[in-house]
């Protein structure tokens, strides 16, 4: 494939495919139109909208090429920036031309070390089907003709239904949404906190959305629950409409997603799970393979709680855990993963043991204290060309003026390295002062350090960190001056 603002001529171009970077949808966004040549002319086969509060990468399910072709380049994903709105159609190398071709005799050591990418990277997904292919034009959302999606259907039971033709939906209300297809094949959309999960059938309004966790099956009503209808799919994306139409896809439910206080993990999704070291000292990992539909249904509030799923297919998880570079550092049994042991489950201090059960990480979610989820943060796709060297640096920032002077080195594995420093003036002896960090976390529970730091020792006689959080902490301190200021260091695994 090419990508760029020029489109490559040439009968000699059937077959292969060409991304354009250049064009927008009805509202002027971006998107990516995907094309094919055939017989001498390039035919429009594929459009990508991007999501509409993403800042990152974006994976391209057919061939995808800079604009110097690479050869045996195959997949990738492209850079995408919300904020800026633009893309940067470098793609990130994951798989190789002739799947079938397993002799590494032909290959350069560059590719020799790619093909062997699974010994030196773990812990991570490394696949996640896009069964849902949704677009945005001019406040209408269209899910595209051959999108998959699963209708649960009886317990045990999951209905997989593939959409013969493009289905429309618009709403003119200002709310964060969710959209489904209904049972008669057209689709539904219903604000979010109308959907609802669990054993009991909700009374509260007159339209709702209700997963039956009972009967495992998904159910809406337009009477207040008098009536309830059954055969509708699972959520399909959450959107956010302005008042006269949608005005963004906020998050497409590929391979994961939630409704009401439950969580559904869909077939196809793959990972690495970490099982220690080989003799050699490279990774030992198991290969994860979702088979079934898996569910969860929370009980509890949950705060970045990290999302698993076990190897066998039978258990979905939540739990809190915790990061170490090396040994835990933990005083009773705990949920751990040890970046150089390459080893995730629970790990008890007094003997130095661990209980791992080979499950793969798959996101961090978010409930209220009514158990209503209220996010659900997938877990980032691997890509080999970025993780085939754990030392490299793939992302940082210098301090400065504009980024509030603070600074990041992100490496190949995760691990992330981020500081700043804060100062002001107050009029009382007392100071509270959020600080966000420029580098979301996998957990809220990582390093950090922060101390006092001034000129003429204006600064905090005490200082104490309150709260954390996977995206900021907040520092309460008190001053012998008016002015005050502070320095901070958070390391740990990025989100």
């Amino acid at each position: 494939m090419y990508a760029g603002s020029t489109v490559p001529t040439g009968a000699e171009y059937d077959g292969r495919n060409y991304a354009d970077f250049s064009q927008t949808d009805g509202s002027g966004n971006p998107i990516i139109v995907i094309y094919e040549g055939q017989n001498g002319a390039w035919v429009q086969t594929d459009t990508i909208t991007p999501p509409a509060t993403y800042n990152g990468y974006i994976t391209v399910t057919s061939k995808i090429w800079d604009i110097v072709e690479q050869t045996g380049q195959q997949g990738g994903s492209i850079l995408w920036s919300y904020n800026q709105k633009t893309f940067t159609p470098y793609p990130r190398i994951i798989s190789f031309e002739d799947f079938a071709n397993t002799n590494l005799d032909n290959l350069t050591s560059t590719g020799a070390n790619i093909s062997n990418w699974s010994h030196n990277v773990s812990n991570c997904i490394t696949e996640i089907p896009q069964d849902i292919k949704v677009e945005l034009n001019s406040g209408v959302l269209t899910l595209k003709a051959g999108s998959k999606v699963y209708v649960p259907n009886g317990a045990g039971v999951f209905d997989t239904v593939t959409i013969p033709q493009d289905l429309t939906i618009t709403r003119t209300d200002t709310n964060k949404c969710m959209v489904w297809r209904y049972s008669a094949g057209n689709l539904g959309i219903f604000p979010v906190q109308l959907f609802y999960s669990g054993p009991t059938a909700p009374t509260q309004y007159t339209f709702m959305f209700w997963y039956d966790t009972t009967n495992n099956l998904c159910k809406y009503t337009s009477d207040g629950g008098s009536t309830w209808i059954s055969g509708a799919s699972f959520p399909l994306c959450l959107v956010s409409t302005d008042g006269t139409k949608i005005s963004a896809i906020d998050q497409v439910f590929n391979g994961f997603g939630y409704v009401g206080n439950s969580i559904f993990v869909l077939p196809g999704v793959k990972g690495l799970n970490p099982q220690g070291l080989n003799a050699d000292g490279t990774l030992n990992n198991t290969t994860v393979t979702i088979s079934s539909v898996m569910t969860r249904t929370l009980t509890t509030s949950a705060t970045d709680q990290i999302l698993m799923a076990v190897v066998d297919n039978s258990n979905l998880q939540a739990v809190i855990l915790e990061v170490f570079e090396d040994t835990p550092d933990v005083s009773d049994a705990a949920w751990c993963y040890s970046i150089k042991q390459n080893k995730l489950g629970v790990y008890t201090p007094s003997d130095q043991s661990w209980t791992q059960t080979g499950k793969i990480i798959v996101g961090t979610v978010n409930a209220t204290t009514g158990e209503v989820i209220t996010s659900l943060n997938q877990k980032t796709t691997f890509h080999a060309v970025d993780y085939s060297n754990s030392g490299v640096v793939v992302a940082e920032q210098l301090p400065t003026s504009s980024n509030n002077y603070t600074w990041f080195r992100k490496y190949a594995n995760g691990w992330v390295e981020q500081g700043g420093s804060f100062s002001g003036t107050v009029s009382t002896a007392y100071k509270s002062h959020n600080v966000t960090l420029p580098i979301t976390m996998s957990t809220p529970v990582y390093n950090l350090v922060c101390q006092t730091c001034y000129s003429s020792h204006n600064g905090l006689d005490a200082i104490c960190v309150t709260t954390k959080s996977t995206t900021g902490f907040t520092v309460d301190g008190v001053m012998n001056s008016v002015a005050y200021g502070a320095t901070w260091q958070v390391s740990g695994i990025a989100a």
